[in-house]
C-alpha cells in the first residue's frame, strides 16, 4: 500500500569528487530525510523514485503523478548551463503554472527554480565554495508568489 509518490531529481554526476556522502547517495538521503509513513519492518510505504538527471536519465514522463519533487544540490551552477538544465527549467515553468506537483528544492535546487522562474542567480562574489545557510530577502514580486 503506497501512501504517495515521491520523485527525487538527483543533479549530480557519479564523480567520486562530488559525491561526498557515498557510500549513501542523494536519494539515499532525501528519502530517508523525508520518509514519513513507515511500515511495521520500518520500511516506507511511500513509493520514492529517482532521476539521475545529470547523469543523462530524461525526467519520468507521468512526472505529473508524483505528489512532491525534490530537486537536489549539484556541484554545478546554473549559470553553468549544462543541456539539462533546459528540460528541468521546463518542467519547473509547467508545475508552477499548474501548481501540482509540490517542488521541494535544496541549494542546487532553489537555483534552478529561481532561473527557471526568472529569477538571477550570481556567482559567490568571493569565489570559493561555501556551504552553510543563508539568509534571503524575498522582494514583494515572490512573496506574492509564496502567498506570504
Amino acid at each position: 500500500m503506497s501512501c504517495g509518490r515521491f520523485l527525487v531529481v538527483d543533479c549530480n554526476t557519479m564523480d567520486p569528487a562530488t559525491t561526498a556522502w557515498q557510500p549513501r547517495s542523494i536519494f539515499d538521503i532525501f528519502k530517508d530525510g523525508f520518509a514519513l509513513t513507515k511500515a511495521d519492518d520500518g520500511s516506507s510505504l511511500e513509493d520514492w523514485s529517482c532521476c539521475r538527471i545529470a547523469c543523462g536519465e530524461r525526467l519520468p514522463a507521468n512526472i505529473r503523478d508524483y505528489q512532491a519533487v525534490l530537486i537536489s544540490g549539484s556541484h554545478y551552477c546554473v549559470r553553468d548551463h549544462v543541456e539539462w538544465f533546459d528540460e528541468l527549467a521546463e518542467f519547473i515553468r509547467d508545475t508552477n503554472k499548474i501548481g501540482s506537483p509540490y517542488i521541494f528544492a535544496g541549494c542546487f535546487g532553489c537555483q534552478i527554480v529561481a532561473h527557471a522562474l526568472g529569477g538571477v542567480v550570481d556567482k559567490n562574489p568571493n569565489g570559493i565554495f561555501i556551504l552553510k545557510a543563508e539568509n534571503i530577502t524575498v522582494n514583494d514580486h515572490g512573496a506574492a508568489i509564496l502567498g506570504i
